[in-house]
């Protein structure tokens, strides 16, 4: 294949965008540098030309040779700290050297300035050292003044304009580099005062060395007025100065007082924080975290933003991922007694398999292909297989507003898929399992499943005939050498194959060879992707508005323009959408959890669900444009922020109450196309004959229970670590099980009976798990075994027991 052969990818989206943006600071920025540079050459002239020469520039550059004037040195200074500030604004997140440029540029100048100004003064002594000397002594407020005093020739006879531009930037250097040492002194400090102060907080926890692009994304989305926090219980932690040197606010804090996390995260009384960003690798020490700050949430007022706050959560297993972000989508923080709200929570899961996953897949398109092999079963080999699903379920959204779909075209997102590899068909089974847990199909298009080994012969033979191949390693496979890849690439030139690389973080821009592409764990999300699932939700929401509403685009219409494109408002307002429809029909007693089993009427909704979700859509709608500044007016005017329909629900006419019940509904279709089924949680038993429902059964027994302070860890039945967070109970049934349990469960679901003993009380649902599912408990994730149960408990707790546990300690309700 030749070098023509191999195209190189067109810029994203992202850098073009960033080149435009820095177009106009990169031509001020050389404007003032060369009027700095000009001023300079003016100074150094004014010493080295006779004086009678510099009285005779015209105008004001005749003050360059006036030691009496005050105005060089101001404008030398201003030219040179606006220069650096046009340089280092757009670019404050990167990680570059600017101060290291300017401070070099500064000293540069001194030396130019002093040596020059000198050089004539020595009268006998070293012609270099000296004027060196005495440069460098400008600093230090005790500089050599030999001007008019040695009648020198070459010597100026007063002190000149240049040497005292020198002087002025020396002292100035002196003076930042003390405010640098004391910052850096008390940089822990003043980062604390800063959170404190910050009217709103984008806040990440459990910053690791593979979460540092993340950190990097989220500083370049910051809005108006937020600050980047980054929360550690290590001060020692190396990844603090990075954090700092992309200007995010970094500070240790103890996690177990909640009273200093509540201080930092507060102010009046007020909720903070607009995202939160929990992203250690650890998933349980993360949810046990999510519950902390949740619970300082309850006990405050809600944010005063006009969308919920975002709570990201990372989970790296893809299917406790995927569990965990169907039934934690939109979480609700109780509020404390004494509190004047609640605060609601978007919630999302953020897995390194997944998106590393996203990356390969967006690469592929990019590319092109027309068949794909996927090898191995790790984690990512399960998370591509569900990216796929989920793009075609993308895919058939957008066709439905298609005069041609695409799924019939040469751009089809339906193409051929091959598993292949001794565990294929585990892997296939696995993929299926996931998918059919939520309701969803397993397919991806053309799919087959080849259970030979991945040898050079046996991929070949698989990607016969096909115009554009694509092999994805997802691991090493056995007894191959570690050169695997590389010798596909040789061997095999017109394919694109995809190869792990240890310690390679991130997907390579281009091809190490032909089309090898080396890969690592990433969760740096691309340009064209959202970081979490509900504004990519609300994407395709506004493309199937352009498809339906803007076909031509009106250019006259804010909203006819892509989503890259579209306004931060109108951004908001679709998620908005997405998110409100999520919480609206949580709040009529529904889940988007769906399990497996369920019918197709569970996920209708009834004439009063629809119009009930119509005015809850309306008024947050309404809600989110008054707060924009919109108002009332019998004329539509968008320039002046005027609009018909802000009226309440009782006086709109039929024409906007249609309307919202439009657009609530076709957002619920998609995100039911998208894989998001909502349907009504049951607190009422179901008929035996469907295995995986919910039935309503009563607790029983007595256990032995006492409050801990601190965090504990506890195994469950089938051995699995859980965390206890400070403040829960621990309990014990006499027969060496041993658990925990949030105050506020414990509160409403046992009853004292003397000492430390207490009676289960109470009424809670419960289904036979499904073998291999992961239930996202309040102490962690759970993996559930044939023969299990999953306990779903009065607030809407899950947890997983086992057989044993369950036939002792609950029973059905019609047995009492």
């Amino acid at each position: 294949m030749s070098a023509a052969d191999r195209r190189p990818l067109q810029p994203a989206r992202g850098q073009l965008r960033r080149e435009q943006t820095l177009a106009g600071p990169n031509l001020l920025a050389a404007v003032l540098l060369a009027g700095y540079l000009a001023g300079l050459v003016a100074l150094v002239l004014a010493v080295v030309l006779p004086v009678e020469a510099v009285r005779e520039w015209p105008g004001l550059l005749s003050g360059y040779g006036d030691p009496t004037a005050w105005w060089p040195s101001l404008a030398q200074s201003l030219l040179a700290i606006g220069a650096y500030l046009v340089i280092w604004l757009p670019r404050r997140g990167q990680r570059r050297g600017y101060s290291l440029i300017a401070t070099s540029t500064l000293v540069a100048t001194i030396l130019v300035l002093g040596m020059v100004s000198y050089w004539g003064c020595t009268a006998g002594r070293s012609p270099f050292w000296t004027p060196l000397v005495w440069t460098i002594s400008l600093s230090f407020g005790n500089a050599e003044q030999p001007f008019g005093t040695r009648n020198l020739p070459g010597c100026p006879a007063q002190i000149p304009q240049a040497i005292q531009v020198a002087e002025l930037f020396a002292k100035s250097i002196v003076a930042l580099a003390a405010t640098g040492v004391v910052a850096a002194v008390f940089r822990a400090q003043v980062d604390r005062i800063r959170i404190r102060l910050a009217p709103a907080l984008v806040v990440v926890s459990g910053l690791e060395e593979a979460s540092v692009a993340l950190l990097r994304r989220a500083r370049g989305d910051l809005q108006f007025g937020e600050t980047l926090a980054v929360l550690t219980d290590n001060d020692a932690d190396p990844l603090v100065s990075t954090a700092r040197s992309i200007r995010a606010r970094a500070v240790t804090v103890n996690f177990d007082r909640p009273a200093e996390l509540r201080s930092l995260l507060t102010s009046g009384g007020r909720f903070k924080i607009r995202t939160l960003y929990l992203i250690a690798a650890d998933a349980s020490l993360n949810a046990q975290r999510a519950e902390l700050v949740s619970a300082i949430a309850a006990a405050a007022r809600p944010p005063s933003s006009r969308l919920p706050p975002r709570l990201v959560l990372r989970i790296d297993d893809p299917w406790q991922a995927e569990y965990w972000r169907r039934t934690n989508s939109y979480r609700v923080a109780q509020p404390a007694e004494g509190a004047d709200g609640t605060t609601t929570w978007i919630s999302d899961a953020l897995s390194i398999y997944e998106v590393t996953a996203s990356m390969i897949l967006t690469r592929m398109e990019q590319l092109g292909w027309d068949r794909l092999v996927v090898i191995g079963q790790s984690p990512l080999a399960l998370a591509l297989c569900a990216e796929l699903a989920q793009r075609n379920r993308e895919q058939a959204v957008l066709d439905t507003a298609r005069a041609v779909p695409l799924t019939t075209g040469p751009g089809s997102l339906h193409r051929e898929v091959v598993l292949m590899g001794a565990t294929a068909a585990t892997l296939y089974e696995q993929h299926r399992l996931r998918q059919e847990r939520f309701g969803n199909s397993a397919q991806l298009a053309t799919l087959r499943v080849l259970g030979q080994l991945p040898t050079a012969e046996n991929l070949a033979d698989a990607l016969r005939g096909s115009a554009q191949p694509v092999v994805i390693l997802t691991e090493r496979p056995a007894d191959v050498s570690a050169q695997f890849g590389t010798s596909l690439a040789a061997r095999f030139p017109a394919w694109t194959i995809f190869d792990p690389k240890p310690g390679h973080e991130g997907l390579s821009p281009e091809p190490a060879m032909e089309r090898l592409y080396p890969y690592g764990l990433t969760l740096e999300p691309s340009d064209r992707v959202a970081i979490d699932s509900w504004e990519r939700a609300a994407r395709i929401v506004h493309e199937l508005y352009l498809l339906k509403f803007a076909t031509p685009p009106d250019p006259k219409q804010q909203a006819h323009v892509s989503w890259d494109r579209l306004s931060p408002f109108l951004r908001g307002s679709n998620i908005r959408l997405v998110t409100n429809t999520l919480a609206s029909a949580e709040r009529l007693g529904r889940t988007w959890g769906a399990a497996a089993g369920e019918s197709e009427e569970d996920l209708d909704f009834s004439p009063e669900e629809v119009e009930q979700l119509a005015r809850l859509e309306h008024e947050s709608w309404m809600r989110y444009y008054l707060d924009s500044g919109w108002r009332q007016a019998a004329v539509r005017d968008d320039s002046r922020r005027r609009h018909t329909a802000l009226l309440p629900w009782e006086e709109l006419d039929d024409k906007n109450r249609s309307r919202a019940r439009d657009n609530v509904m076709d957002t619920v279709a998609i995100l039911r196309g998208l894989g998001y089924r909502s349907r009504p949680v049951r607190t009422t038993p179901v008929q035996p004959d469907s295995s995986l429902r919910w039935r309503a059964v009563r607790r029983v027994g007595e256990v032995t229970a006492e409050q801990v302070e601190q965090a504990w860890t506890w195994r469950n039945g089938n051995g699995e670590v859980l965390r206890a967070s400070p403040g829960d109970w621990r309990l014990s049934d006499g027969k060496g099980g041993i658990w925990s349990v949030a105050p506020a469960v414990f509160e409403t679901s046992y009853e004292h009976v003397d000492g430390q003993r207490w009676r289960r009380t109470g009424v809670v649902q419960a289904r036979p798990a499904i073998d291999g599912e992961v239930v996202a408990s309040m102490e962690g994730a759970e993996t559930a075994r044939a023969g299990d149960w999953v306990i779903r408990g009065t607030k809407g707790e899950h947890y997983v027991i086992t057989q044993e546990h369950y036939a002792a300690n609950y029973e059905s309700v019609d047995a009492g």
